[in-house]
């Protein structure tokens, strides 16, 4: 793979990330849109959940499209670029101990053993793992580790033993 394959497939794992971490945002924002809703507040005061709710849905969207473009872009190049090395790997020509169709079957599906590869192993897999990270980075930003007072964290949490009498 060529560097320049390499930066298309970054950019096909963020964009993958960013539509994870979109959905997680949609989640988040419906939620609490509709836990907000039932108390039925003025609309002003929920401008902005639904603002973000539809936001966080089309940019799922957007970065979905984007990640499977730039993702499947890169797959059909890497196939591509197998099938010229086999094919220049061919000549001369030899006579085939199988019969050419079967040499054929054989020789496509091992081509597309390398898009499968990537766009349903390895985008999929580094997108999860980058959209993992920034959901426990987030999450632990957002619920510090002072939620060690709580009564469920007691047993287990050390400072919490200073505040039982």
């Amino acid at each position: 793979m060529n560097r320049r394959m390499g930066v298309r497939l970054f950019w096909a794992v963020l964009a993958g990330a960013a539509a994870d971490l979109a959905g997680l945002g949609l989640i988040a924002a419906a939620a609490w849109l509709i836990t907000r809703a039932a108390e039925q507040p003025p609309l002003a005061a929920l401008s902005v959940a639904i603002v973000a709710t539809r936001a966080f849905a089309t940019g799922k969207g957007v970065f979905r499209y984007a990640e499977r473009l730039t993702g499947h872009d890169v797959a059909l190049r890497a196939q591509a670029g197998t099938r010229e090395r086999l094919y220049e790997a061919l000549i001369p020509p030899q006579r085939p101990r199988h019969g050419g169709a079967d040499l054929l079957s054989r020789m496509v599906d091992d081509t597309e053993a390398v898009q499968d590869l990537l766009v349903r192993c390895l985008l999929p897999a580094a997108a999860a793992a980058i959209a993992g990270l920034a959901a426990v980075v987030v999450g632990l930003t957002i619920l510090p580790v002072s939620t060690c007072s709580s009564s469920c964290w007691s047993r287990w949490c050390p400072c919490s033993s200073a505040h039982t009498s």
